[in-house]
């Protein structure tokens, strides 16, 4: 700003030097008018009244664009001094006020991208928690069914072992009838597959079955039998059956004993399904 205005003032310095230079150069112009009408007014003009109407006349003429481009150079001098202390007047004000307009520009500036910043923040934090609930969703979906695969191949075990289990009672039963069938011939009485049973106190009681009474009941439910099979079993497992009292004295009192603890599983579903 400082150079402007210095600049500024080696301008009017110059203007005035031109327009003292002008004076001085019309003043000069108008005496030698002056002196050429004079000489003009002797040589030519003899009456002295139109000599020096003319002489006037002349003076004035040249006397008025003299002043005329005086006026128009002091007008411009004038006009241009004014602009400048103008100027020089409301630049302090400028300078603030323009200041002052950066400053709010800027903080709005500020502002603006801090709220930018903020809103692209929360964004990828929205984002990245949409990720991780996605994330935790496919984990959770994963285990469930890594946890139904885990369990249905455990009900699929558990089904084969509960066949296996069957097919070998049903085995046993067959075996038993076999031998219930030709009582003199028995040098044992078949026993079923033991089984592990959740009663702790079933252990400790004495029995002869390998097998606990309810194990062998829940083969019993799950063997399908109906109303005349639990009949025929109930009374072919019974203490007073013919065939028991066949079997040869070393072995029967064993097998009578045997058949006496299924024969109490049985009863059960006899009282429940036969009567």
């Amino acid at each position: 700003m400082v150079p402007a205005i210095s600049e500024i003032l080696h301008k009017l310095l110059d203007l005035l030097k031109n327009v003292s230079r002008s004076v001085e150069h019309v003043v000069a112009k108008l005496f030698a008018v002056i002196r050429t009408a004079t000489k003009l007014a002797r040589s030519r003009i003899a009456n002295f009244r139109t000599r020096v109407l003319l002489v006037i006349s002349h003076l004035l003429r040249q006397t008025s664009q003299v002043i005329w481009e005086i006026l128009i150079k002091t007008g411009k001098f004038l006009l241009i001094t004014t602009l400048v202390l103008i100027g020089i007047a409301i630049a302090p004000s400028l300078i603030y006020w323009s200041s002052k307009l950066l400053y709010w520009g800027l903080k709005l500036l500020y502002r603006k991208l801090v709220s930018l910043r903020k809103a692209y923040l929360e964004t990828e934090r929205i984002k990245r928690l949409e990720a991780a609930v996605q994330q935790h969703k496919r984990d959770e979906e994963k285990r469930r069914r890594e946890e139904n695969e885990v369990e249905r191949n455990r009900q699929q075990r558990l089904e084969r072992q509960r066949i296996a289990q069957l097919s070998r009672f049903q085995n046993w039963r067959n075996e038993c009838q076999s031998v219930l069938a030709d009582p003199r011939t028995v040098k044992g009485f078949p026993q079923p597959e033991p089984l592990q049973c959740d009663d702790t106190l079933c252990a400790a009681k004495p029995r002869c079955l390998a097998i606990c009474p309810h194990e062998l009941e829940k083969l019993y439910e799950e063997s399908g039998l109906d109303s005349n099979g639990y009949r025929a079993e109930y009374y072919r497992f019974h203490p007073n059956h013919a065939s028991l009292c066949q079997i040869p004295e070393p072995y029967r009192l064993e097998a009578s004993k045997t058949a006496n603890e299924i024969n109490v599983v049985l009863r059960k579903f006899y009282e429940r399904r036969v009567k």
